[in-house]
């Protein structure tokens, strides 16, 4: 039998819940080495100046979806409701409930079940790329560790991000993050 990453994620995460995990926030996150990235977010850490060029220069809608992965990495649910749209629709691979998360509320819910059922849970975004329609990529590897097992797993997605007024209004979730790009216009 196959079982795909965001399978593997939900029964990492299943089992951690079921072994007693519990609603509390991420207490440590893995600061191994890791492949240069193309972003500020890593870990909570910054770019270099040579990463920073190759970015190229920010659209206003990038801004939000890169402010949203580093509320990510610092467990920070205040950070990115700043950046959400009250009636924001969310999924996640991350997410263990396997349903969208709707307006502030569900954000706030995406956080609780993170950190209930992951130890460590960050994005490393490679890419973030504004699309000729206004629609935002982000293209990332997803690394989690199970909070009961210690189970790891690393997975390569891509969010199709709509923006609205700088609010992320609703994502689209990609597996391969080169689809992504080619599904919105952007050169890969």
């Amino acid at each position: 039998m196959t079982i795909t990453a965001p399978t593997a994620i939900r029964t990492i995460a299943s089992v951690d819940t079921a072994r007693g995990g519990s609603l509390t926030a991420r207490q440590s996150m893995d600061r191994t080495p890791h492949p240069p990235s193309t972003s500020s977010v890593q870990g909570g850490g910054t770019a270099s100046a040579k990463a920073e060029h190759r970015r190229g220069p920010e659209t206003g809608n990038e801004q939000p979806v890169r402010r949203f992965a580093d509320a990510i990495n610092e467990s920070d649910v205040h950070s990115a409701l700043s950046v959400c749209d009250p009636e924001i629709e969310f999924r996640s691979m991350l997410g263990i409930s396997g349903r969208a998360y709707i307006g502030h509320q569900g954000i706030r819910e995406y956080f609780e079940d993170v950190a209930s059922a992951w130890e460590e849970w960050r994005v490393e975004v490679h890419r973030v790329a504004g699309a000729p329609d206004g629609r935002v990529v982000i293209a990332m590897t997803m690394h989690v560790r199970g909070r009961e097992s210690g189970a790891a797993l690393s997975e390569h997605a891509a969010h199709v991000w709509t923006v609205e007024d700088g609010k992320l209004l609703r994502n689209e979730l990609y597996h391969d993050p080169d689809e992504a790009l080619r599904a919105v216009g952007v050169s890969v």
